[in-house]
This record gives C-alpha cells, structure tokens and sequence, in this order.
C-alpha cells in the first residue's frame, strides 16, 4: 500500500493505493482512505486486557511486517497514533512504557 498525504482535518487518517496484485481480486491499484495501524476495545475492556494487546502488537510487529503486505510500509512507531481518538488506559500505559507517548493522540 503506497500513501500520500493525510487528508486535512482527519488525523491519523490518509489516501492510500493498495496496488494491483497485492490480492487475487485486486486487478488495478485501488485508492482508499486509510488509517495507519488502528484496534479498537470497548471502553469497559479491561486495562489489563488492552495493555496486553498492546504489548503483544508492538513486540511481534516485525513478525507482522512480514507476514501481511499491508503492514510493509508501517512502522511499530505508528501504534500509538490514534488520531483525534482517545486511546484506552491500558494501551496508553504500555505506550507511554515505551516513550511513544505524548507524543501521539488523546490518552
């Protein structure tokens, strides 16, 4: 998936082009609107749960890389951007662990 700049007034989010070939139904590049890397709990999951969730994705992010194409051109750094969207307490907390916040999204 090849990007191109974010979209004003929609943050964490951009136009993307996911290229032809990349899946067998997918004949000619296809623009999308895209985020960079986003999973969503509900706000009465546990933080325990949601930290554990976020520690799992950032230590196995290479493996991801190399698993799925649409992770190639992300980095583990994007994890924590959530845009305009608060990030549960117990992703926040893991993120802050590993100095990716303040410096993305609403926490």
């Amino acid at each position: 998936m090849t990007q191109t700049k974010q979209p004003p007034g929609f943050p964490g989010r951009f136009t993307a082009f996911i290229p032809a070939g990349a899946y067998d139904f997918v004949a000619s590049d296809v623009a999308a609107t895209a985020v960079q890397i986003f999973l969503v709990a509900r706000a009465d999951a546990s933080s325990e749960l949601t930290y554990r969730l976020a520690t799992a994705l950032y230590r196995q992010f290479d493996y991801l890389r190399a698993v799925h194409p649409a992770f190639s051109q992300l980095q583990a750094s994007m994890l924590a951007d959530a845009g305009r969207t608060r990030l549960h307490p117990g992703a926040a907390r893991f993120y802050r662990e590993v100095d990716l916040l303040p410096q993305y999204g609403l926490c």
